[in-house]
């Protein structure tokens, strides 16, 4: 199963590309864009995003540019049938032109996967086990308190997102209580696509650090969808935390939370994890004793979801996750990615926690991912004069454009504001 991009005019003409996994692409001027088009004026430096979803699924989104991103469904040649578009979803067929350049995008329905749905628990250290719902028509798989799940007893619903739920239950025996995040993919997967992302969550199960929340074996079961079991960690994330008070975090919290955050993702990096869904909601402080204690939670489990392509379509109902914390080379090429990414969506996440504020404030993802990739946000020392400078510049290199330019660890970025936060 594939999708085609076959290039019709224009300096690349002849060229094909095939896509048989989930795949985001920019076209634009910037030589770090997918298709890169530097000579023609015509394209805007960052241009648009196409979203190509196997096996039949594609998108479009122009990003602001100067002069339009056009599609047709009729003749390649007919150049009264281009129609100028923002967004729109790309028929079988259909044909794109941006600049002199045009596509044509395409593929071959065939047959669904006879993919069997593994009817196994999950296996939880030493001894425990959870058996699949046995119920889930709900779409939002909304379970009742007192709902038996095997060995556990649903006490609540902790929260929902664009994954699934999550709920708080208690083991019978042991009297324990975990998390269960329910995640039901938003298409039918392939046999591939539930292989790559057991694969991926598989990791998350290996990590082991005090700050980072403990994930245990995901499967996939009857029902069509995942379940993860967890650590449950009591608490607020830093998201509702902060926006509960009047006040942004004072030096003396930044110091106590961006430390022990940036030597858990220090973790993660030696581990070869990028995280790609830093964000002040996914850093949970639970108390201990006297003192809070940060979690990092939610690495890769998103964006495991829209790289294997089981998310949908996210550009027609926003890129997974939260794209004011998203790197520009996370918007515009994939496998340009790489830990520095983590590094500018840690610098976006204390910006928002020291001044209540994230690094652009617009109403719409098309505006988001524009000034994402080609705009600055204010200083941080304009939004609060009481910051040292050294600390506004270390967060504003964070947020540097190009990956080279910004702080190239979590090492680094941690040694650098210890020696400034009090």
């Amino acid at each position: 199963m594939k999708i085609d991009l076959d290039v019709l005019a224009g300096p690349l003409k002849g060229k094909k590309f095939s896509f048989d996994q989930y795949k985001k692409i920019s076209i634009g001027r910037s030589p770090e864009a997918f298709l890169s088009f530097p000579d023609d004026k015509r394209i805007s430096r960052f241009h648009c995003l196409i979203e190509i979803a196997p096996p039949t699924s594609c998108h479009i989104r122009d990003l602001e540019s100067t002069n339009g991103t056009f599609i047709s469904q009729g003749q390649v040649s007919d150049y009264s049938s281009y129609e100028r578009v923002a967004e729109a979803s790309i028929g079988n067929g259909s044909y794109v032109k941006i600049g002199h350049n045009i596509f044509r995008l395409s593929w071959i329905k065939e047959s669904a996967s006879s993919l069997e749905k593994d009817k196994t628990v999950a296996m939880l250290p030493p001894t425990l086990k959870i058996d699949p719902p046995s119920s889930t028509t709900s779409s939002n798989l909304e379970i009742s308190p007192g709902r038996k799940l095997g060995p556990f007893e649903v006490i609540s619903k902790l929260g929902e997102g664009g994954m699934g739920v999550v709920y708080l239950v208690k083991h019978h025996e042991s009297g324990y209580l975990y998390a269960i995040k329910i995640a039901r993919p938003q298409v039918e997967p392939s046999e591939d696509q539930v292989n790559r992302f057991l694969q991926e969550a598989e990791c998350g199960a290996k990590v082991k650090h005090p700050n980072i929340v403990r994930y245990y074996r995901a499967k996939y079961a009857k029902g069509n969808f995942f379940y993860i079991p967890m650590e449950y960690v009591p608490g607020v994330n830093l998201n509702t935390f902060i926006q509960k008070r009047d006040d942004a975090l004072t030096l003396e919290e930044a110091r106590s939370y961006f430390l022990p955050f940036l030597d858990a993702l220090e973790y993660l990096h030696n581990e070869n994890i990028i995280h790609r869904d830093i964000k002040p909601s996914n850093i949970l402080l639970t108390k201990q004793d006297e003192d809070y204690v940060v979690k990092l939670s939610d690495f890769g489990l998103a964006k495991s979801f829209e790289s294997t392509g089981m998310s949908g379509l996210t550009l027609s109902h926003c890129m997974m996750g939260t794209p004011e914390f998203l790197a520009p080379e996370q918007c515009v090429n994939a496998k340009y990615v790489d830990f520095r990414a983590d590094i500018y969506s840690a610098g976006a996440t204390f910006y928002n926690l020291l001044t209540k504020k994230r690094i652009f404030d617009e109403d719409g993802p098309i505006h988001i991912y524009s000034k994402i990739m080609l705009e600055y946000p204010p200083r941080i020392e304009s939004l609060r004069a009481d910051l040292p400078s050294p600390l506004s510049d270390i967060i504003m290199a964070c947020l540097e454009k190009e990956a080279n330019n910004r702080p190239q660890t979590a090492v680094e970025l941690r040694k650098a504001l210890d020696a400034i936060l009090p």
